[in-house]
């Protein structure tokens, strides 16, 4: 599922050689070395839990590529990843259901990206421009308004207002494979290349 999303992003992008890679909670980092084999020349990884940070060494030195990793989340008062300068490529999986605003959390996105967006979030059907959310997280400890980490929905109305708004020129939604998860796995979950 992972690398139809790499290479739908590839299809867009073409040659990768100049290109720089960010991908703004990485987790595991599996985006950002898959786009330094697909020939990406810098990638940056950026998570709030520290613990990745040995995830991504033992990595480094299995593939021998410089990715580097920084233990910095998305600041949700400040709108802004300390010290995240702009990229080619940026990658922003699983993420944005953990945000409390969504729409401010777009616009960073784009503010980053000079070409091309790997979107995969949670979105609602709903036909007008809403933000859904569930329980407070109580793990993060994160004070009201930014305490809505559990799940937090936009309806694909807003989202595609918001890509538009902010300055991306075109997007598609990268079709479901029977090869992936199955969809009833993650019901509402949509993936989404986003062009400048």
């Amino acid at each position: 599922m992972y690398d139809d999303w790499v290479d739908a992003v590839c299809q867009q992008m073409g040659d990768l050689s100049n290109c720089s890679v960010i991908d703004t909670a990485c987790n595991s980092c599996f985006f950002p070395f898959r786009f330094m084999e697909k020939g990406a020349r810098r990638a940056m990884c950026y998570d709030r839990s520290p613990t990745n940070a040995e995830v991504v060494r033992v990595m480094r030195d299995i593939t021998g590529w410089d990715v580097n990793f920084v233990n910095e989340p998305y600041d949700q008062l400040r709108h802004e990843i300390a010290g995240c300068e702009p990229a080619d490529i940026v990658v922003s999986t699983a993420i944005m259901c953990h945000i409390s605003d969504p729409t401010y959390y777009l616009s960073f996105l784009s503010k980053i990206t000079r070409n091309t967006l790997l979107l995969f979030s949670k979105f609602s059907d709903h036909r007008a421009m809403t933000v859904t959310y569930s329980d407070v997280n109580t793990y993060t400890n994160d004070p009201f308004p930014i305490c809505f980490d559990k799940m937090t929905v936009p309806s694909l109305a807003l989202l595609k207002f918001g890509l538009k708004a902010s300055g991306f020129s075109h997007f598609y939604e990268i079709p479901h494979r029977d090869t992936w998860l199955p969809k009833s796995w993650y019901q509402g979950w949509r993936a989404f290349v986003c062009g400048k």
